[in-house]
């Protein structure tokens, strides 16, 4: 993991974050920018991992205007070797004083892809349970 760099943004990174191509472009995401602006997201809970000045991995926890508790994860995207998502989800953990439990958006058929899995227990998560979310069809509503 040469010259990697894992860090919090700072205010005012906000394009920093989005210079990483979305990886899953099919799972619509709140723009870092608007969660920004809405509140919800906040620099300091916000994660990079810079190799050679470029992100390579991004996290960010959410806790919307006035919801209560601890912030969750709601970003968590790579394009390198799971061990640097590891190395940034550990540094941003401890800063946090801890680990959670974790809600995580997989790319379509992943049960049927086992390396994602692998990849994503690399990167020291592991399976607890799995959930289905429905959606209305278009004009069934």
């Amino acid at each position: 993991m040469t010259d990697l760099v894992i860090r919090p943004l700072v205010a005012g990174e906000e394009e920093l974050f989005e210079s990483m191509p979305d990886p899953l472009p099919q799972l619509r995401q709140v723009g870092y920018a608007d969660g920004i602006a809405g509140g919800g997201y906040r620099p300091e809970n916000t994660w990079v991992a810079l190799r050679s000045g470029r992100v390579v991995g991004r996290a960010a926890w959410v806790l919307p205007p006035g919801a209560v508790g601890a912030s969750w994860l709601e970003r968590f995207d790579l394009v390198v070797e799971p061990e640097v998502g590891a190395a940034l989800l550990r540094a941003a953990h401890e800063a946090f004083g801890g680990p959670r439990v974790y809600y995580a958006a997989l790319p379509a058929h992943w049960r049927r892809r086992p390396e994602v899995l692998a990849d994503l227990e690399r990167t020291g998560f592991r399976q607890l349970r799995s959930r289905v979310v429905f959606e209305p069809a278009a004009g069934s509503v």
